[in-house]
């Protein structure tokens, strides 16, 4: 009984409040890459850094975006 009012006490303590909302801004990487088809995010060259890899349905290769940061 005594575990049970600990419980009660403990969890009128804590807040149930929903997590905020991420906020995302949109970032044009290349206007010219037609219908998007594909995109990975990867560490290609191996440096610790997340580059995007992007094919669309109109190339005829993959264009890879290096993460210079």
């Amino acid at each position: 009984m005594k575990n049970i009012l600990i419980l009660i006490a403990l969890l009128s303590t804590m807040s149930f409040a929903a997590p905020p909302e991420p906020k995302f801004t949109a970032q044009d990487l290349d206007p010219k890459i037609e219908i998007g088809y594909s995109l990975t995010i990867a560490d290609v060259d191996s440096d610790g850094k997340l580059d995007i890899v992007a094919a669309g349905r109109g190339m005829k290769n993959v264009k890879i975006y290096w993460n210079a940061r």
